[in-house]
């Protein structure tokens, strides 16, 4: 449910693990404090339906989108070497919160490894649901470009044990070059910075969320945070990745159940 660990000391993953106290050892890097989406603001959850949160009896939590009424994608360093069961939240914290597993195993791209490179992967939910989906974009964002991600992670510095929170929580920043998140493969990874905020653990794979004609887009997949050059992190490009994406929903589809 991690990445594997980066040589340098100021790029960590975001995945969250049940039972874990999320010290720098066991994410990667120095013990420095850092913000998280607390420094963002409380969202109403009704606006971001398509948003979930993935669990399994290792995973404490990661986000997701639902792109197809059956299909979520997430980063590959949620699901790396965890068998599951996993559970798909939608809702979550709501009163009208339920549960869906997955018909198949997750699908991680295979060329993920360290550095960012392909952190995406594919859900196949074991049933389709009515929740609105959100459309994949196939161009970047460009530099300069304002969005927002929205996640359900950790609300406390790093270094500290977890506390997470029951509401979504959302934060707003903007894309900027690359060199600002030097330890992400720069060829299927974007880089974004904030003023106040920062996605921690428990943010790995949700949205960032960029508007193309007023229309909510998936830009990019939340994967790692940095500790230098400013509150940033690291985001799998959806545009990028979208030919590995469109083959393995195909693929996914087509996917025997496995209950």
């Amino acid at each position: 449910m991690f990445r594997r660990p980066s040589t340098s000391p100021h790029a960590r993953l975001l995945a969250a693990v049940a039972g874990c106290v999320l010290t720098a050892a066991a994410l990667v890097g120095v013990a420095a404090p850092a913000q998280a989406i607390y420094g963002g603001q409380s969202v109403d959850p009704s606006a971001f339906r398509f948003l979930v949160m993935l669990s399994s009896p290792k995973l404490l939590r990661c986000g997701g989108s639902l792109v197809a009424p059956d299909i979520v994608l997430t980063a590959a360093h949620c699901v790396a070497g965890d068998a599951g069961p996993y559970t798909v939240t939608f809702h979550f914290g709501q009163p009208d919160a339920y549960q869906v597993g997955l018909s198949a195993p997750p699908i991680a791209n295979p060329g993920f490894q360290a550095g960012g490179t392909d952190d995406v992967a594919v859900l196949r939910l074991n049933r389709a649901v009515s929740e609105p989906t959100i459309a994949i974009s196939d161009t970047e964002p460009p530099i300069g470009t304002a969005f927002t991600a929205a996640g359900y992670g950790c609300t406390t510095a790093i270094t500290k044990r977890c506390k997470l929170p029951t509401t979504l929580r959302l934060m707003s920043a903007t894309v900027v070059a690359d060199t600002s998140c030097p330890l992400d493969d720069g060829t299927s990874h974007l880089c974004g910075q904030s003023a106040t905020a920062q996605a921690e653990p428990g943010d790995s794979g949700g949205p960032l969320i960029w508007q193309v004609g007023g229309v909510q887009m998936l830009g990019g997949i939340v994967a790692t945070a940095y500790t230098t050059g400013g509150l940033n992190n690291g985001y799998t490009s959806t545009a990028v990745e979208l030919p590995w994406i469109r083959s393995a929903m195909a693929g996914a589809a087509a996917a025997p159940a496995t209950g």
